[in-house]
């Protein structure tokens, strides 16, 4: 396993990993002291895990390692003491329907009076 470690890269600098791709999905929807970028729990869940397999994170904090999971097609569970924490990962790793969503939207504000 050493040997696997010792092969991956994770210095990355600002050039190499910009904001953007630090933040991409909905790993910026809220500011979070001590989450780390996706990259490297997606790097791992790649290397050890595979389509199907069960993630437990049970220190989950903003839910990094549940929504790469979710996009490799993993399952995961995630547990934090912080309710706040497990509000925010619900909304981000739960699955929606769409077209649901934009009909209720428009349905919404259509029912709106204008001022």
């Amino acid at each position: 396993m050493t040997e696997v470690l010792d092969n991956i890269y994770l210095n990355w600098t600002e050039k190499e990993l910009p904001q953007k791709e630090r933040t991409k999905h909905v790993h910026g929807l809220h500011p979070y002291l001590g989450k780390f970028v996706p990259q490297i729990p997606e790097i791992f869940l790649k290397l050890y895990f595979k389509e199907g397999d069960t993630i437990l994170d049970p220190f989950m904090g903003s839910g990094t390692t549940l929504i790469e999971a979710n996009i490799l097609n993993m399952n995961s569970i995630g547990i934090d003491i912080s309710k706040f924490n497990c509000l925010m990962v619900k909304v981000k790793t739960d699955k929606y329907n769409i077209e649901r969503l934009k009909h209720e939207t428009s349905d919404a504000l259509s029912k709106l009076e204008v001022f």
